[in-house]
C-alpha cells in the first residue's frame, strides 16, 4: 500500500467523524503491520471489547507486546526467544500511541 500517512491536523480532523465505524469495524481483527528495520513486522489484535494487543517480533529473537487501548498502550512486556517473560510495566502516560484506519494504520 502507497498512501500518503494523514500527519497534517486538517488531515487528522477529518478522519475524526468516522471513528465510531472504525472501532466497529475493527473488532475481532488481526493486522499486520511491516514498519522499519527497527520495529519490523508486527501483529496487531483486536478482539470484541476493544483491548488492543501488539506483538513486535525482534531481529535479536525478544518480542514486546503492548496492551492497550484503541489509542494507547496500557502495559508494555518483554520476551526473550524462549519466551521467558523479562519484564512487564504499567504505562499511565502517553508513553506509545497509536491510531488505527480503514485504510492507514
Amino acid at each position: 500500500m502507497d498512501k500518503k500517512i494523514p500527519i497534517t491536523p486538517l488531515e487528522v480532523i477529518k478522519r475524526i467523524k468516522d471513528i465510531p465505524k472504525i472501532l466497529e469495524w475493527s473488532k475481532k481483527k488481526h493486522l499486520t503491520v511491516s514498519g522499519t528495520d527497527f520495529w519490523g513486522i508486527h501483529h496487531i489484535y483486536i478482539d470484541n471489547f476493544l483491548k488492543h494487543t501488539i506483538f513486535c517480533l525482534k531481529a535479536d529473537l525478544t518480542s514486546h507486546v503492548f496492551i492497550g487501548t484503541p489509542t494507547k498502550a496500557k502495559e508494555w512486556r518483554k520476551y526473550d526467544k524462549d519466551v521467558n517473560l523479562l519484564f512487564s510495566k504499567q504505562l499511565n502516560n502517553d508513553f506509545l500511541e497509536w491510531k488505527i484506519y480503514k485504510d492507514i494504520v
